[in-house]
């Protein structure tokens, strides 16, 4: 991989110089040291142990010409610091270099249509709840409308077909299509889309059939004056042929039965000179009708809290892909202040309440939290910050002790370019 990016390099510069190819480079890198206490939340231990890790990501931008372009994102040892010996001295050298990013785009100058194909951001949309953003490969188009932008695209899920040797494999494939608006009125964007996900290869038995996954989602954002909101529904309707094995991450496997979840999430906020102050409240319903529980996640991406549903999966403790809340609803009032142009400080507090039903952990569980954080601009690209939150869990179930307050720290100083 370290061999192919030197070449890559080599090739961009010399390409750039023959052709007059205009070539962006921006990224940013961190280095954080990190606290972590009760996190598996177990009674039983009483863990806590500190980390330091890094992150390198950069983003290059390749442009033939005005309409078309290359792209490209490398993450450079995103890794927690251990001893070099590990990955230096013996073994694979290049085990924390990767191309997460590699796709191409056009604008088809005389109907403004521009089509990108490749490896790009998927699994997105509208803000962050429920959202669990990672590379996959697409197939994308986006019109200009006279009233916004229409997005449509294909998503590879999983090739399994392609064998020579067995007849109808194709039909084993995995794919996601999906059609979805971005519509600016006034100072209002409502962004629906609409996804179907045919997902055979949870079933390979040669035949087109598996888990079906019918999904509607609607994001609205805006302004008026000194208020600002952002909102988000998500509905997702599971159908399951009987030995379909339902996608780790979306539902707990093992489910024969048909059920449907769906998430709802509100953020409404006032700018007063230089505070911002806040209420959300998000909600993930929770269907213990089918054979297997299954909760809606609020995942990966929201990560309204520092401990709760972002170090710790709460609500699912047999999905370890599930780090967001799992059939929860959250509480939250928040305050942000800067006190000058360089210098920042926040915190909030947070109340967690289950929509479980049935559960022996969840059911009755209640849970809040309180985070702070800071931050000072040592320069315009490079940023000191600091955060700690404190939870306490109460899973109200007679014979099960409570375990002790779960606590997160870290400091990070952060470069931008």
């Amino acid at each position: 991989m370290k061999k192919l990016l030197v070449i890559m390099l080599g090739l961009m510069l010399a390409a750039g110089s023959a052709y007059a190819l205009e070539t962006e480079i921006s990224g940013d890198f961190s280095v954080r040291g990190q606290g972590l206490g009760e996190v598996d939340l177990n009674d039983a231990a009483d863990v806590d142990f500190y980390t330091i890790d890094q992150d390198l990501n950069i983003l290059t931008k390749i442009s033939v010409d005005d309409n078309t372009f290359v792209s490209f994102r490398t993450a450079i040892h995103d890794e927690t610091w251990q001893d070099t010996s590990d990955n230096w001295t013996t073994g694979n050298r290049d085990a924390d270099i990767s191309v997460e990013r590699s796709w191409m785009g056009h604008t088809f100058a005389n109907t403004d249509t521009k089509l990108e194909v490749g490896l790009m951001t998927g699994n997105a949309w509208g803000t962050a709840f429920g959202d669990a953003a990672t590379g996959v490969y697409k197939i994308q188009a986006q019109q200009k409308l006279d009233f916004g932008m229409l997005v449509a695209y294909i998503q590879k899920e999983a090739e399994v077909g392609g064998s020579d040797e067995a007849e109808d494999s194709e039909d084993d494939d995995g794919d996601t299509y999906a059609v979805g608006l971005v519509m600016p009125i006034n100072n209002i964007t409502i962004s629906p889309i609409i996804g179907y996900s045919n997902r055979s290869d949870l079933l390979r038995d040669t035949d087109n059939d598996g888990v079906q996954v019918f999904s509607i989602d609607v994001a609205v954002t805006g302004t008026f004056n000194n208020i600002g909101f952002e909102a988000e529904v998500d509905y997702e309707s599971y159908s399951l042929d009987t030995g379909a094995t339902p996608p780790q991450g979306d539902v707990l496997p093992g489910a024969t039965d048909d059920f449907a979840l769906w998430g709802a999430y509100l953020n409404v906020w006032a700018q007063l000179n230089q505070t911002k102050l806040g209420g959300l409240i998000a909600y993930g319903s929770w269907d213990d009708d089918s054979d297997v529980m299954v909760g809606y996640d609020f995942d990966d991406d929201f990560d309204k809290t520092l401990v709760l549903g972002d170090q710790i999966g709460f609500g699912d403790d047999s999905a370890a892909s599930q780090d967001g809340m799992t059939g929860m609803t959250l509480l939250q009032i928040y305050v942000d202040h800067a006190f000058n142009e360089k210098l920042s400080a926040g915190g909030s507090i947070s109340y967690v309440l289950s929509n479980q039903e049935d559960d022996p952990r969840y059911e009755d569980a209640t849970a809040w939290e309180i985070d702070v954080n800071g931050a000072y601009k040592i320069t315009d690209n490079l940023t000191y910050s600091v955060a700690a939150g404190y939870a306490s869990v109460d899973f109200d179930v007679t014979g099960l002790s409570d375990p002790d307050p779960a606590w997160r720290a870290f400091h990070k100083l952060s470069l931008t370019f």
